[in-house]
């Protein structure tokens, strides 16, 4: 009883705070305990607990929620090579600096209407989106502040940001430094 109504309450919270990080711990993570709980408490047909099984089942659901919540608390990693501007981590991607038609800074993060094929956790957005203005994008955001827009020769347009500010413009102004392109808006 007590279970069901913290898993409701911490569900609304998370649902009105726009909170991933809330609904996955209060929502999504209990149910699977949950079942690893009504099972454990059902006995084989020996008579012996299923408690190991059920810690077992328990310990790599755990185990499998780790990854989520690092790369919703884990920063944008950018390298600059010679030519090419690498970004790494999950959904990484290579830009050849030759590649790219225009860069701008954008005020904020774009809203997103529809993930293609990405994760999205909080303010974490990695991968292929489609933005609420119908423009297919990869994005590699982890703030909802100002954002670099890099658009490809061959159309396809990026949008990536740190937590901060002030790091997304750094890498902004190494990034026009480097590739030698500018398209302010």
């Amino acid at each position: 009883m007590y279970a069901n109504t913290a898993m409701f309450i911490g569900g609304l919270v998370s649902v009105f705070s726009n909170s991933d990080v809330l609904l996955y711990t209060f929502v999504c993570f209990p149910i699977p305990l949950a079942v690893c709980y009504a099972y454990c408490r059902r006995k084989t047909d020996d008579g012996r607990s299923r408690i190991k099984t059920a810690l077992i089942a328990g310990t790599i659901i755990a185990l499998l929620s780790v990854p989520l919540l690092y790369s919703q608390y884990s920063d944008l990693e950018v390298t600059f090579g010679k030519e090419h501007i690498e970004i790494n981590g999950l959904y990484g991607e290579t830009i050849n600096y030759a590649d790219i038609m225009s860069i701008s800074i954008e005020r904020q993060a774009p809203d997103t209407k529809k993930r293609t094929n990405g994760f999205a956790l909080g303010h974490t957005r990695l991968g292929h989106f489609i933005t609420e203005n119908n423009e297919q994008a990869t994005l590699f955001t982890h703030s909802d502040s100002c954002c670099i827009r890099i658009v490809n020769n061959n159309g396809n347009t990026i949008y990536l940001n740190h937590k901060t500010a002030s790091k997304t413009l750094t890498t902004y102004e190494m990034l026009t430094h480097k590739s030698g392109t500018i398209n302010s808006r």
